[in-house]
């Protein structure tokens, strides 16, 4: 072969390899303007699906208000992307910077060749916390085996959707379960309409949820609280800020793919247009990256050094995914 073909075929490689690379976790966030929710929920995955490539779904959540539609909203979603990788988590309110909406919901899917999701679910019968934790705890282990030793970070999202006051213990019994060198990221629902989670095919009126992340590049989460700051202007979004600054600064190099900020503080009084401009002045930190708000009653937070971060009522906190 002549050295000037091969040094053509080799750089094509060497680019091959390079978008491979930097590209190897792609996200997309669809919405639906549909009034019926099934079609809603059909219309944003179907628009979230038409921007990724072909091939399998690494993890389709479904996002939106806690109302009485929102499992019609998941069903309409399941219809498209299969329920293998499908969670639904209703939210006292979400949101994005381009649709600010009580009412608003989402669809975001996720391939990737550098991060598994895992996912799991068990209902709570009676007051049994023990119990539906030692149950995700198994789902988890038997699906997940020994990969975890493939990859050099591990993490877990949990999902509380009980009456329970606090959401503490059953994140620490989680916590103790996956091992002090992962991260441990535990919401309380709370859903005032009680909205069901969906896990799969199992509907939990009351219950909890899990997804487990294995991930090579290390993933970015913090919190700030800002109870002593009420009444001062600007908190909230200089809180945003720090958050995903401390974010960044724990992803080893690595660039954001999306992220999610967590609000355990009031929106309810907030106009649009401030939480149109708490978003939008992140840009300057992570670009383009898919910010979703949303927000929680309760929050646990544990990076990977095993320290408990808090789980402040009056608190910002940001979680964000590698590329």
């Amino acid at each position: 072969m002549f050295p000037l073909k091969r040094l053509i075929i080799r750089t094509i490689l060497i680019i091959a390899m390079s978008l491979s690379l930097s590209e190897s976790t792609h996200v997309s966030v669809g919405h639906g303007h549909q009034a019926d929710a099934f079609q809603c929920g059909r219309e944003a995955a179907q628009m979230a699906k038409g921007q990724l490539h072909q091939g399998p779904i690494g993890l389709a959540l479904v996002l939106g208000s806690d109302n009485f539609q929102f499992q019609n909203l998941v069903e309409g979603v399941r219809l498209v992307t299969g329920e293998e990788k499908l969670i639904g988590i209703p939210f006292q309110r979400v949101f994005t910077s381009e649709f600010l909406s009580p009412d608003s919901s989402f669809v975001v899917l996720i391939q990737s060749s550098e991060i598994l999701f895992t996912l799991a679910s068990a209902p709570l019968e009676g007051d049994n916390v023990l119990a539906a934790i030692t149950s995700l705890s198994t789902q988890l282990r038997n699906s997940r085996g020994n990969l975890h030793r493939e990859y050099d970070h591990r993490g877990l999202v949990f999902f509380d959707n009980t009456e329970s006051k606090k959401i503490l213990e059953p994140s620490r019994r989680m916590a103790a379960d996956i091992g002090l060198d992962s991260w441990v990221v535990g919401l309380a629902l709370r859903s005032q309409q009680k909205a069901s989670l969906v896990c799969k095919d199992n509907v939990l009126p009351r219950g909890f949820a899990a997804i487990e992340c294995l991930s090579s590049p290390a993933w970015g989460l913090s919190e700030v609280h800002v109870s002593a700051f009420k009444g001062q202007p600007d908190v909230t979004k200089e809180a945003v800020k720090a958050v995903l600054r401390d974010a960044l600064s724990q992803m080893e190099g690595a660039s954001p793919a999306f992220g999610f900020l967590s609000f355990n503080t009031p929106l309810d009084t907030v106009p649009p247009e401030q939480l149109k401009e708490i978003l939008v002045s992140a840009k300057p930190l992570v670009g383009d990256t898919p910010l979703i708000g949303i927000q929680t009653s309760d929050r646990y937070f544990r990076n990977e050094s095993g320290y408990l971060i808090s789980t402040g009522e009056e608190s910002v906190a940001a979680l964000l995914a590698p590329k």
